[in-house]
């Protein structure tokens, strides 16, 4: 368009869409054919609620805590990668990586935390909302990497957090949680649940070469 645009002396290419009376995607369209690049797309049929369970959960994804649970047919996450205050996040006693991340942010949440505090004690203006939030969630992770790190729970049991979490599909959110926020759940549920498929994910966290 615009070698055609300079050849003719036209002060713009609109001019020459113009005179040439093509539209764009036309123009392009006859371009791609000339080369031979066009690819025909057929669109898919939209699929229906009973065709897509008969295709269970669909894939799990392995992030820095654990296993995602989230089912993406009801739409991307909104946690905002705030996995630890998610009850879709399961953990498994034994994954290493796990371990060390939660260790790594328990420290730089403290660190940041003891800072904030020290401002305060100056006489700096305090956020308290935050001070009250990164307290609670302080205990938690302690909490959390006291279970990961107790000898008498074996490697490879499944740990979940209680749902603290809010999500746009829950109607009912729970008013209160267990004192630790964080529960064992039973591996047969799970695997009547989700499938054999997510107990074959925790197994792989659980072995030595999942680091």
């Amino acid at each position: 368009m615009d070698l055609i645009t300079e050849w003719s002396s036209r002060a713009t290419s609109r001019q020459t869409r113009t005179y040439l009376n093509d539209d764009p995607l036309t123009f392009v369209a006859k371009g791609a054919d000339i080369l031979g690049t066009v690819q025909k797309n057929e669109p898919l049929q939209p699929v229906t609620e009973e065709h897509a369970e008969k295709y269970g959960h669909g894939p799990f994804h392995r992030s820095r805590y654990g296993i995602c649970r989230r089912s993406w047919r009801a739409g991307p996450c909104n946690k905002f990668a705030d996995c630890l205050n998610c009850s879709e996040l399961l953990m498994c006693k034994g994954d290493r990586l796990a371990t060390d991340t939660i260790q790594h942010d328990l420290d730089s949440l403290r660190q940041t935390y003891d800072a904030a505090q020290q401002a305060i004690s100056d006489g700096e203006r305090s956020a308290s909302r935050w001070t009250l939030v990164t307290a609670a969630q302080i205990k938690q992770i302690t909490n959390l990497l006291s279970i990961l790190n107790d000898i008498s729970i074996p490697d490879g049991s499944p740990i979940e957090i209680e749902g603290r979490d809010f999500s746009h599909e829950q109607t009912i959110v729970s008013e209160k949680a267990e004192a630790a926020a964080i529960r064992l759940p039973d591996k047969q549920m799970l695997g009547i649940t989700y499938g054999d498929d997510l107990l074959a994910c925790l197994e792989l966290l659980r072995s030595t070469d999942n680091a």
